[in-house]
């Protein structure tokens, strides 16, 4: 964005501004701003406290150097609350005569972003704006105010009926942006080729491990685990080189996918279908059922490109790792459809996944898999049985309770966008009982209520986000209560015990669904 006043101000005095005098040597610099460096000098320029100067900052543009997004919007808070105002009389550096662009979608659209950004034809024309996360974002993020400047808004398709609300979808973003603001859409690949990995459990998704680990459960692997005591890794290994599906059903599953992206193709000006078509047989186009691989993002944000006139950017270039929770594809699958490519080295792009970081072939796949369902099943002793019921928001946005859980079944819903307001827990055990809190958004943490009692708010409002729950009574010594819970966007947690905080008290992703058990020790 060209600055409408030519005394320019400097927010931060690091590498990103060292980099902006040397690319901009034009420009006539003030002074510079920053919150630690203050009474020190930036070469020949002096450094003052941010909110020392407001008043003089009415008059000049103010050029602020961070890329984290928290940080900006901390900055642009106190500015706003000084009464300065964003694009008039500061901007982030990246938009410094540039045109503005937006990302509106999850985990692949940040691909795309950075994928774009490589490009120089791109890069000299667009910076992008330093917004949360979709994923992190609550409804009064959404500022209307940023739309309103975007010049080009790259989107990945979100329906109205989405895991957020109407307030995030594609067509509301629409409706807010200026008139000339130009609008690329690519098709959501997210949940789509469930074809290639029927192992998944798509209820029941993830299997958790120690410090936070997360992999998809895999269901084949589980029904091994479940009926042996000693692991024999060559068994397992043959078991799933040998596990084969009914192959009528995988093609209706495909073709589902074809129906379904063929669907959301039509709402989009980026096309996708032809390439995957025409590549599914020679490389791993998804690394998951939830995530693309490099090579597919790497073609949309081509696509793009040319869709603006820029070249494509060369196909052997190296470019920023890619979020999934990588899984393999099982030998009958690729034989099924024909795929000629070989696994490399499974969750390379995600080396903290791992439980030990080495090269991961699916040999070391199932072994590190073992690993984490030996450390989710740790556990023993005798189950007390415990009940457990949700008050759950339908899809007619009206509030209803569920029927009664009992221990480790699933109480709530997953992978439906439904908020979960108020939790009972009951348990019917000579010495033994129960209380528990919940965290609830704009709220906070209530108090402890007991056994029966209703946690949350019937009347709806405010929707859990988390958990804390310890068991009371003399037997409580011998006794522990386990508890698991699905939050929005990041699935099942790993499994809390006996008061520990499980849920997402400090973010804004709500609660969707819970699995509670409580053992007494064995002795």
């Amino acid at each position: 964005m060209e600055p409408k006043k030519e005394e320019l101000v400097l927010y931060g005095c690091g590498r990103q501004a060292e980099k902006f005098i040397r690319a901009y040597p034009d420009t006539t610099i003030e002074y510079c701003l920053d919150d630690t460096l203050h009474g020190r000098k930036f070469y020949d320029w002096p450094i003052y406290k941010p909110l020392d100067r407001v008043e003089d900052l009415r008059t000049k543009y103010t050029v602020v150097f961070t890329d984290n997004t928290s940080v900006y919007g901390r900055i642009s808070r106190e500015f706003q609350r000084a009464g300065l105002r964003e694009f008039e009389h500061f901007i982030p550096h990246s938009l410094f005569r540039k045109k503005m662009a937006l990302t509106w979608g999850n985990c692949h659209v940040e691909y795309v972003k950075n994928f774009l950004l490589y490009s120089g034809e791109f890069a000299s024309c667009y910076g992008f704006y330093p917004k949360k996360k979709l994923w992190d974002m609550r409804e009064e993020d959404f500022d209307m105010e940023i739309f309103r400047h975007c010049d080009l808004l790259i989107c990945q398709h979100i329906r109205e009926r989405n895991s957020l609300s109407e307030t995030f979808s594609s067509a509301n973003v629409e409706s807010v942006l200026k008139e000339d603001c130009r609008i690329i859409k690519f098709p959501n690949l997210f949940g789509l080729p469930q074809f290639l990995f029927p192992q998944t459990d798509m209820e029941d998704m993830y299997v958790r491990s120690r410090g936070g680990i997360k992999w998809y459960r895999d269901r084949n692997v589980d029904s091994y685990l479940e009926g042996t005591d000693a692991v024999n890794l060559d068994e397992l290994w043959e078991r799933v080189q040998n596990v084969t599906y009914l192959e009528e059903e995988l093609w209706e599953k495909y073709l589902l996918f074809c129906e379904k992206l063929t669907a959301r193709e039509k709402q989009c000006n980026i096309h996708i279908m032809d390439y995957v078509m025409a590549h599914l047989g020679e490389e791993k186009l998804f690394l998951d059922v939830e995530h693309p691989s490099k090579g597919l993002l790497g073609e949309i944000g081509n696509r793009i490109l040319e869709y603006l006139g820029y070249k494509r950017l060369d196909g052997s270039l190296v470019l920023p790792d890619v979020y999934a929770h990588e899984v393999f594809t099982y030998p009958f699958i690729k034989k099924a459809f024909h795929m000629k490519w070989k696994d490399g080295d499974l969750k390379a792009d995600n080396q903290g996944e791992k439980l030990i970081p080495v090269y991961m072939d699916v040999r070391e796949y199932l072994r590190q898999y073992c690993m984490i369902y030996k450390d989710e099943h740790r556990k023993s002793g005798k189950n007390i049985p415990i009940y457990y019921s949700l008050l759950v928001e339908d899809p007619g946005n009206r509030m209803e309770w569920q029927a009664e859980c009992t221990g480790g079944s699933i109480g709530g819903t997953t992978r439906q966008g439904r908020k979960c307001y108020a939790l009972k827990v009951r348990l019917k055990q000579k010495g033994l009982g129960v209380e528990y809190r919940a965290f609830l958004y704009g709220h906070g943490w209530t108090n402890y209520v007991p056994s029966g009692h209703v946690c949350g708010m019937e009347e709806g409002g405010s929707y859990i986000q988390a958990v804390q729950m310890r068991l009371t009574g003399e037997e409580a010594v011998r006794c522990h209560i386990y508890y698991q819970v699905h939050c929005q966007r990041t699935g099942w947690s790993e499994q809390y015990q006996d008061g520990a905080k499980a849920g997402n008290a400090e973010g804004i992703l709500r609660m969707e669904a819970i699995k509670i058990e409580v053992r007494m020790d064995v002795k």
